[in-house]
Protein backbone atom coordinates (compact mmCIF):
# COMPACT_ATOMS: atom_id res chain seq x y z
CA UNK A 1 0.00 0.00 0.00
CA UNK A 2 1.34 3.41 -0.97
CA UNK A 3 1.98 5.98 1.79
CA UNK A 4 -1.16 7.97 2.50
CA UNK A 5 -3.44 5.43 0.79
CA UNK A 6 -6.65 4.69 2.75
CA UNK A 7 -6.88 0.98 3.61
CA UNK A 8 -10.61 1.21 4.28
CA UNK A 9 -12.89 -0.22 1.61
CA UNK A 10 -16.15 1.46 0.65
CA UNK A 11 -19.34 -0.43 1.52
CA UNK A 12 -20.75 -2.48 -1.34
CA UNK A 13 -23.61 -0.74 -3.18
CA UNK A 14 -26.73 -2.87 -2.93
CA UNK A 15 -30.52 -2.59 -3.21
CA UNK A 16 -32.73 -2.78 -0.13
CA UNK A 17 -34.45 -6.02 0.78
CA UNK A 18 -37.74 -4.23 1.64
CA UNK A 19 -38.97 -6.99 3.88
CA UNK A 20 -42.14 -6.34 5.86
CA UNK A 21 -39.97 -5.58 8.90
CA UNK A 22 -37.84 -3.11 6.94
CA UNK A 23 -40.89 -1.36 5.52
CA UNK A 24 -42.45 -1.06 8.98
CA UNK A 25 -39.22 0.29 10.45
CA UNK A 26 -38.78 2.74 7.56
CA UNK A 27 -42.21 4.32 7.98
CA UNK A 28 -42.10 4.32 11.78
CA UNK A 29 -38.82 6.23 11.56
CA UNK A 30 -40.03 8.47 8.72
CA UNK A 31 -43.06 9.70 10.60
CA UNK A 32 -41.00 10.31 13.75
CA UNK A 33 -39.03 13.10 12.03
CA UNK A 34 -40.82 16.41 12.74
CA UNK A 35 -39.86 18.28 9.56
CA UNK A 36 -41.09 15.36 7.41
CA UNK A 37 -44.64 15.86 8.66
CA UNK A 38 -45.56 18.28 5.86
CA UNK A 39 -44.53 15.79 3.13
CA UNK A 40 -47.49 13.40 3.36
CA UNK A 41 -49.18 13.12 -0.01
CA UNK A 42 -52.78 13.34 1.17
CA UNK A 43 -51.92 16.43 3.19
CA UNK A 44 -50.40 18.28 0.22
CA UNK A 45 -52.59 16.96 -2.61
CA UNK A 46 -55.78 16.07 -0.74
CA UNK A 47 -57.84 18.93 -2.25
CA UNK A 48 -57.11 17.72 -5.77
CA UNK A 49 -57.86 14.10 -4.88
CA UNK A 50 -61.27 15.10 -3.52
CA UNK A 51 -61.97 17.30 -6.58
CA UNK A 52 -61.15 14.47 -8.96
CA UNK A 53 -63.16 11.86 -7.06
CA UNK A 54 -66.19 14.14 -6.83
CA UNK A 55 -66.18 14.53 -10.62
CA UNK A 56 -65.87 10.82 -11.42
CA UNK A 57 -67.63 9.13 -8.50
CA UNK A 58 -69.78 11.64 -6.61
CA UNK A 59 -70.27 12.15 -2.90
CA UNK A 60 -72.75 9.44 -1.95
CA UNK A 61 -72.25 6.70 0.60
CA UNK A 62 -69.57 5.50 2.98
CA UNK A 63 -65.89 6.10 2.09
CA UNK A 64 -63.07 3.69 2.98
CA UNK A 65 -59.60 5.23 3.08
CA UNK A 66 -57.38 2.15 2.65
CA UNK A 67 -53.88 3.08 3.77
CA UNK A 68 -55.24 6.06 5.67
CA UNK A 69 -52.00 6.93 7.46
CA UNK A 70 -52.77 9.56 10.06
CA UNK A 71 -56.06 10.57 8.40
CA UNK A 72 -55.21 13.62 6.29
CA UNK A 73 -57.57 12.66 3.45
CA UNK A 74 -60.36 11.79 5.87
CA UNK A 75 -59.99 15.24 7.44
CA UNK A 76 -61.10 16.77 4.14
CA UNK A 77 -63.84 14.22 3.53
CA UNK A 78 -65.32 14.58 7.01
CA UNK A 79 -65.22 18.37 6.71
CA UNK A 80 -67.24 17.96 3.51
CA UNK A 81 -69.92 16.02 5.39
CA UNK A 82 -68.85 12.55 4.22
CA UNK A 83 -69.02 9.33 6.25
CA UNK A 84 -65.59 7.67 6.52
CA UNK A 85 -63.79 4.62 7.82
CA UNK A 86 -60.01 4.17 7.79
CA UNK A 87 -57.77 1.12 7.40
CA UNK A 88 -54.00 0.99 7.78
CA UNK A 89 -51.28 -1.60 8.33
CA UNK A 90 -49.54 0.43 11.04
CA UNK A 91 -50.94 0.07 14.58
CA UNK A 92 -49.51 3.51 15.36
CA UNK A 93 -51.41 5.09 12.45
CA UNK A 94 -54.63 3.35 13.45
CA UNK A 95 -54.31 4.69 17.00
CA UNK A 96 -53.50 8.21 15.77
CA UNK A 97 -56.44 8.26 13.36
CA UNK A 98 -58.85 6.87 15.94
CA UNK A 99 -57.76 9.49 18.46
CA UNK A 100 -57.82 12.31 15.91
CA UNK A 101 -61.45 11.74 14.85
CA UNK A 102 -62.99 10.14 17.94
CA UNK A 103 -66.52 11.53 18.31
CA UNK A 104 -66.39 13.37 14.97
CA UNK A 105 -69.69 13.21 13.04
CA UNK A 106 -69.36 10.80 10.12
CA UNK A 107 -66.30 8.94 11.47
CA UNK A 108 -66.95 5.20 11.81
CA UNK A 109 -63.53 4.17 13.12
CA UNK A 110 -60.01 3.12 12.09
CA UNK A 111 -59.02 -0.53 11.72
CA UNK A 112 -55.82 -2.47 11.14
CA UNK A 113 -54.96 -4.83 8.32
CA UNK A 114 -54.99 -7.69 7.57
CA UNK A 115 -58.67 -8.67 7.46
CA UNK A 116 -60.25 -5.58 9.05
CA UNK A 117 -63.82 -6.00 10.30
CA UNK A 118 -65.62 -2.89 9.11
CA UNK A 119 -68.88 -1.59 10.61
CA UNK A 120 -70.52 -1.40 7.16
CA UNK A 121 -69.70 -2.03 3.51
CA UNK A 122 -68.14 1.06 1.89
CA UNK A 123 -69.48 2.51 -1.34
CA UNK A 124 -66.09 3.93 -2.35
CA UNK A 125 -62.55 2.88 -1.48
CA UNK A 126 -59.65 5.33 -1.79
CA UNK A 127 -56.22 3.73 -2.27
CA UNK A 128 -53.99 6.81 -2.41
CA UNK A 129 -50.26 6.36 -3.11
CA UNK A 130 -50.15 2.79 -1.85
CA UNK A 131 -49.78 0.47 -4.83
CA UNK A 132 -46.32 1.74 -5.83
CA UNK A 133 -44.98 0.58 -2.45
CA UNK A 134 -45.38 -3.12 -3.30
CA UNK A 135 -44.07 -5.52 -5.95
CA UNK A 136 -46.27 -5.79 -9.03
CA UNK A 137 -46.62 -9.55 -8.47
CA UNK A 138 -48.77 -8.96 -5.37
CA UNK A 139 -50.66 -5.85 -6.51
CA UNK A 140 -53.65 -7.62 -8.10
CA UNK A 141 -54.18 -9.75 -4.98
CA UNK A 142 -53.92 -6.58 -2.87
CA UNK A 143 -56.66 -4.89 -4.90
CA UNK A 144 -58.71 -8.07 -4.84
CA UNK A 145 -58.55 -8.03 -1.03
CA UNK A 146 -59.89 -4.48 -0.98
CA UNK A 147 -62.63 -5.54 -3.37
CA UNK A 148 -63.70 -8.22 -0.89
CA UNK A 149 -64.68 -5.42 1.50
CA UNK A 150 -66.92 -3.74 -1.09
CA UNK A 151 -70.36 -4.60 -2.49
CA UNK A 152 -70.94 -5.04 -6.22
CA UNK A 153 -71.18 -1.67 -7.92
CA UNK A 154 -68.92 0.09 -5.41
CA UNK A 155 -66.11 2.30 -6.71
CA UNK A 156 -62.38 2.21 -6.15
CA UNK A 157 -60.09 5.23 -6.57
CA UNK A 158 -56.39 4.37 -6.98
CA UNK A 159 -53.61 6.94 -7.32
CA UNK A 160 -49.85 6.63 -7.71
CA UNK A 161 -47.01 8.41 -9.53
CA UNK A 162 -47.39 8.38 -13.31
CA UNK A 163 -44.58 6.51 -15.09
CA UNK A 164 -42.09 7.41 -12.37
CA UNK A 165 -38.38 7.12 -13.11
CA UNK A 166 -37.55 5.33 -9.88
CA UNK A 167 -33.80 5.08 -10.55
CA UNK A 168 -33.55 8.85 -11.08
CA UNK A 169 -34.93 9.45 -7.58
CA UNK A 170 -32.74 6.94 -5.74
CA UNK A 171 -30.40 7.99 -2.95
CA UNK A 172 -27.36 6.25 -1.46
CA UNK A 173 -26.83 5.52 2.22
CA UNK A 174 -23.28 6.61 3.16
CA UNK A 175 -23.09 4.14 6.03
CA UNK A 176 -24.10 0.85 4.42
CA UNK A 177 -24.11 1.53 0.66
CA UNK A 178 -27.81 0.80 0.19
CA UNK A 179 -29.20 2.47 -2.96
CA UNK A 180 -32.92 3.03 -2.44
CA UNK A 181 -35.94 5.12 -3.34
CA UNK A 182 -36.33 7.84 -0.67
CA UNK A 183 -39.98 7.01 0.02
CA UNK A 184 -39.85 3.24 -0.57
CA UNK A 185 -41.35 3.03 -4.06
CA UNK A 186 -40.92 -0.40 -5.59
CA UNK A 187 -42.56 -0.17 -9.02
CA UNK A 188 -43.25 2.36 -11.77
CA UNK A 189 -46.72 2.22 -13.28
CA UNK A 190 -48.54 3.56 -16.33
CA UNK A 191 -52.34 3.97 -16.40
CA UNK A 192 -52.68 0.81 -18.49
CA UNK A 193 -50.70 -1.14 -15.87
CA UNK A 194 -53.02 -0.14 -13.03
CA UNK A 195 -56.10 -0.73 -15.19
CA UNK A 196 -54.89 -4.25 -16.02
CA UNK A 197 -54.23 -5.05 -12.35
CA UNK A 198 -57.59 -3.66 -11.24
CA UNK A 199 -59.46 -5.43 -14.03
CA UNK A 200 -57.83 -8.69 -12.95
CA UNK A 201 -58.91 -7.94 -9.38
CA UNK A 202 -62.57 -7.59 -10.40
CA UNK A 203 -62.99 -3.87 -11.20
CA UNK A 204 -64.24 -2.49 -14.50
CA UNK A 205 -62.57 0.69 -15.72
CA UNK A 206 -64.40 4.00 -15.33
CA UNK A 207 -61.29 6.14 -15.82
CA UNK A 208 -57.60 5.38 -16.28
CA UNK A 209 -55.26 8.23 -17.04
CA UNK A 210 -52.96 10.94 -15.75
CA UNK A 211 -53.56 14.32 -14.15
CA UNK A 212 -52.03 16.83 -11.80
CA UNK A 213 -53.78 17.09 -8.41
CA UNK A 214 -54.53 20.52 -7.02
CA UNK A 215 -52.34 21.14 -3.98
CA UNK A 216 -53.30 22.64 -0.66
CA UNK A 217 -53.56 26.42 -0.96
CA UNK A 218 -53.80 26.42 -4.78
CA UNK A 219 -56.79 27.76 -6.68
CA UNK A 220 -58.59 25.57 -9.18
CA UNK A 221 -57.68 28.02 -11.95
CA UNK A 222 -53.99 27.83 -11.10
CA UNK A 223 -54.11 24.05 -11.13
CA UNK A 224 -56.05 23.98 -14.43
CA UNK A 225 -53.30 26.05 -16.05
CA UNK A 226 -50.64 23.70 -14.68
CA UNK A 227 -52.59 20.66 -15.93
CA UNK A 228 -52.69 22.23 -19.42
CA UNK A 229 -48.94 22.91 -19.31
CA UNK A 230 -47.97 19.45 -18.06
CA UNK A 231 -50.28 17.88 -20.66
CA UNK A 232 -48.58 19.89 -23.39
CA UNK A 233 -45.09 18.75 -22.37
CA UNK A 234 -46.22 15.18 -21.59
CA UNK A 235 -45.30 15.23 -17.90
CA UNK A 236 -48.53 14.87 -15.93
CA UNK A 237 -47.27 13.61 -12.56
CA UNK A 238 -50.22 11.75 -11.05
CA UNK A 239 -51.84 8.52 -12.23
CA UNK A 240 -55.51 7.86 -11.44
CA UNK A 241 -57.63 4.77 -11.87
CA UNK A 242 -61.34 4.79 -11.06
CA UNK A 243 -63.11 1.46 -11.24
CA UNK A 244 -66.44 -0.17 -10.40
CA UNK A 245 -66.63 -3.59 -8.77
CA UNK A 246 -68.32 -6.20 -10.91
Amino acid sequence: MEPGEDSRSAPRVHPPAWTLEQITNFWDNYQSIPHFQTRWFSLTCGPGIVDFADRHIGKQGLVLDYGCGRGDLMELLLADGRRCVGVDGSPQNVRKTQSRFEGRPGFLGAFQTPNPTLPAQPDTAFVVEVIEHMPRAVAADFLRGIGALLPAGAHIFVSCPNKEDIAAAEVLCPECGCCFHPVQHMQSLAPSDVAALANEAGFDTVFAGATRFRRRGESRLHNALLVAWYTLIGRLPHLVFVGRKR
